[in-house]
């Protein structure tokens, strides 16, 4: 039996392992940087019921074989204050399970959004398989009852990846 399509991608976000499924732990996710969101991100995201959502801003996202595959933040070296452009990680719980998993890349990001996504898909590709769907600016992969999107706008100002259970 083939592993499972998360298990495949093997994403870890500030090295917190990404697997659909996997059981909720809140000391392991904050010690990962990754934090529950408070009113008002559950307000503008809006979870469904019984959905708990954790985020981690600006973390790393590696994927496959890991160091040399990374998607990090970049920070002004001149003011470190300054970022370039960002990068948020978003993990929604339900009964105490992740069950998706999103990642977006924002502020700045049209002179990279593209070059990483291209990136991305290219060693997807190498590795598991061909999107068994694709568009200009949507890739589908599905593996068993779980699917991976990588959607890049037309504006390329932002780059997202959502992996999640089939409907």
């Amino acid at each position: 039996m083939t592993d499972s399509l998360s298990k495949q991608l093997n994403f870890k976000v500030n090295k917190y392992p990404v697997v659909l499924g996997k059981a909720l732990n809140v000391p392991e996710l904050n010690s990962h940087g990754i934090e529950k969101v408070g009113f008002f991100t559950r307000l503008l995201l809006r979870p469904e019921k019984g959905e708990l959502l954790y985020l981690s801003k600006n973390s790393t996202l590696t994927y496959l074989s890991g160091n040399d595959r990374i998607i990090m933040p970049v920070v002004d070296q001149k003011d470190k204050k300054k970022t370039l452009f960002g990068t948020i990680a978003y993990l929604w719980y339900k009964n105490d399970r992740l069950t998706k998993f999103g990642f977006q890349i924002v502020q700045n990001a049209e002179f990279v959004a593209v070059t990483i996504f291209e990136e991305l898909e290219k060693r997807i590709a190498e590795s598991i398989n061909h999107p068994s769907d694709a568009s200009k600016t949507q890739k589908f992969w599905s593996v068993q009852d779980q699917e991976l999107v990588l959607s890049l706008p037309l504006n390329n100002k932002y780059g997202y990846i959502h992996l999640m259970y089939k409907d």
